[in-house]
């Protein structure tokens, strides 16, 4: 692939790039562009590469390549100092050490994360270069090396060392305070102590889903620099779906009944994500309906909210293939309206008697098991129920 040396800015730049998914979206991005620019002067830029472009400081990705190995594009941006982090990276505090080193950067050197569980190892959660990078995106095969590398930083790493006189470089040599949540904030930190730049969260959880009683500073920090991003529409055979990301009611209320075209009919299905957890419903509602319905469950529309909306006759996440078991767990209560009191739909505050909490906060009483049947889908395929009793999970 190649991208004719690269696209040249007119100034430095921070960038992020956002392949939406089931856990990424442009809303994330948007969070990520003002914590930077908190931060940074006048001097630098934000920029987002994305398969769906519709902001002034959005750039297309040109190619299919799916998740981590899309932030290869981010290479395609050369001539400046750069720096690149991944979504789920909160910028705590000033990071204009890092836009220094960026502007001071050799262009042969390519600084990367000392691995925050693998020291040995190169990461690219945070990048910083300057000059042309290109040839990084423009000799990945994605007929080859998805299958010799496990993910674009392995392949990163492999490609610097192939080109004579680059070579890679660790960014806590040269800048402090970038910290891991799970290796060095978790379970030990009521707050990131001081000198804390940058926070990576590599993987699960992400930021826009840890547990409030796990460490509140994360859900405060997030709402404190929420954006309202366009709706991002998924569509498959069996569900059309619709998210909404850092949605504030009062200010996005009328973009989100525009994007579900003021359906008044009934038919609609809900998961709201929010300050106090995640809500799920099993009823169907209208998109009128939505502002009252999250109310009703104690959901505070004066916070962010991400809202997922889907119209269909399954849940969007059933049966889908690599799932993790905090989704599975929250698909499979919404199907069985029980659950065991830990989990996030427990967290979500719901009273409805059709959720698994009590109106007095505590779990409710797990009903007997459910015969169950098998379920006709589309293309001649059977699937099959799950239901959740004592804690326990079974298949039929």
């Amino acid at each position: 692939m190649q991208f004719n040396h690269g696209v040249n800015l007119s100034k430095p730049a921070w960038i992020v790039v956002c392949r939406h998914s089931r856990d990424f979206h442009l809303g994330q991005a948007a969070s990520v562009k003002r914590q930077f620019e908190r931060q940074a002067g006048a001097d630098w830029d934000f920029v987002c590469l994305t398969d769906r472009p519709s902001e002034d400081w959005h750039l297309p990705l040109r190619t299919d390549w799916p998740g981590w190995w899309s932030v290869l594009e981010a290479f395609r941006l050369t001539g400046q100092p750069h720096v690149a982090c991944d979504l789920d990276t909160l910028l705590y505090n000033d990071v204009r050490p890092l836009l220094r080193l960026a502007e001071s950067c050799p262009p042969s050197v390519l600084y990367g994360l000392r691995d925050l569980g693998k020291p040995a190892q190169w990461a690219s959660g945070v990048m910083v270069w300057n000059g042309d990078w290109s040839f990084i995106a423009d000799r990945f095969d994605p007929a080859v090396h998805p299958r010799r590398f496990r993910g674009n930083q392995d392949y990163t790493a492999w490609a610097v060392k192939q080109e004579p006189g680059r070579h890679l470089g660790y960014l806590q040599d040269k800048v402090s305070g970038i910290v891991s949540y799970k290796y060095h904030l978790r379970g030990k930190h009521a707050q990131p102590p001081a000198g804390t730049r940058i926070v990576c969260f590599h993987g699960k959880p992400r930021p826009w889903n840890v547990e409030p009683k796990e460490a509140p500073w994360v859900g405060e920090y997030l709402q404190k620099y929420a954006h309202s991003a366009p709706a991002s529409r998924t569509m498959n055979t069996e569900n059309h779906i619709l998210n909404f990301g850092a949605v504030l009611w009062e200010r996005d209320h009328l973009r989100v009944l525009e994007a579900l075209n003021g359906e008044t009919e009934p038919g609609l299905h809900l998961r709201a994500r929010h300050v106090g957890g995640v809500l799920e419903l099993r009823e169907s509602i209208t998109a009128t309906d939505i502002d009252a319905t999250l109310r009703r469950h104690g959901v505070n529309l004066n916070a962010p909210v991400d809202l997922e909306v889907w119209r269909a006759f399954r849940h969007p996440e059933r049966h889908r293939r690599g799932g993790n078991a905090a989704e599975k767990g929250r698909s499979d209560q919404a199907e069985t309206g029980r659950g065991d009191e830990s989990s996030p739909m427990v967290a979500g505050q719901a009273t409805d008697r059709r959720h698994s909490t009590t109106a007095a906060g505590g779990p409710a009483a797990l009903p007997e098991p459910v015969r169950v049947a098998p379920m006709f889908f589309s293309r001649g395929q059977w699937m099959w129920r799950i239901f959740i009793t004592d804690r326990r999970c079974f298949w039929c």
